[in-house]
């Protein structure tokens, strides 16, 4: 099992973590930019199909042209909101905004995601791994993350280290102990039942039984209630009890 040292590890190479990873370029930095897909791919959550002019201004900063991320045709100039039931029709001109751009671009997330990608991989001080699954987070004796183990395309295990591991949206790791995101649990198999003791729980809900999960929710579910930080959800916590 080989094991490399970098400044930092940013997990997730889409349009957040590629243009971090863009962003923090040029400033002496090792980085290794991950992400489990390869490209080019559809993200595995939906999106809005256009971008803004705040966002292309950004794009700019990074040295990415807007004809390398459009398609001929994609360009929006206005908008139309109708609701039928009531007859309401309205036209939105993005010529009003009075920006340096006063117009909206459709995209195709593919070959976004991949344009932004292939930046980041050519730019000195990064290396872009592709289609790498992060299997094992790794941390030091305080039980701060330093690190990840995980398997290539090819199916080799690899350990890398950091500095600084941080998510795609620029959030530091370095205090999670677990997935934050129960999609990833349903990925893996958890159980419908299991995941709504999880919601439960997190709501402070009962304990977590399966038994009274649903019911529970149901009767009791209040936003008020949920913690405004996110939720982690550590290996014990996904050892549900099972009903008999």
């Amino acid at each position: 099992m080989s094991i490399n040292q970098y400044d930092v590890i940013i997990i997730g190479g889409r349009c957040a973590g590629a243009s971090l990873a863009l962003r923090l370029a040029g400033n002496d930095l090792k980085i290794l930019l991950l992400d489990r897909a390869t490209f080019p791919s559809l993200p595995s959550v939906p999106s809005a199909p256009f971008i803004h002019p705040g966002t292309m201004r950004l794009l700019d900063e990074l040295g990415i042209p807007e004809a390398e991320y459009t398609r001929a045709g994609g360009k929006i100039e206005r908008f139309v909101v109708a609701n039928f039931e009531n007859f309401f029709l309205t036209e939105m001109p993005t010529s009003r905004m009075k920006l340096d751009r006063n117009y909206f671009q459709g995209i195709d997330r593919c070959l976004f995601d991949e344009t932004l990608w292939k930046h980041a991989a050519r730019v000195p001080g990064v290396t872009a791994r592709e289609g790498f699954s992060v299997t094992q987070m790794l941390k030091d004796e305080s039980g701060t993350v330093n690190g990840m183990s995980g398997k290539g395309a090819e199916g080799t295990q690899e350990s890398f280290t950091a500095d600084l591991v941080v998510g795609a949206d620029g959030r530091r790791l370095a205090k999670r102990h677990g997935d934050t995101r129960l999609s990833r649990y349903r990925e893996g198999g958890l159980p419908p039942e299991r995941i709504l003791g999880l919601l439960a729980r997190w709501s402070g809900l009962g304990d977590g039984r399966e038994t009274t999960a649903r019911e529970l929710l149901a009767r009791g579910f209040d936003l008020e209630r949920v913690p405004a930080h996110d939720p982690i959800f550590t290996g014990a916590e996904k050892e549900l009890e099972t009903p008999r």
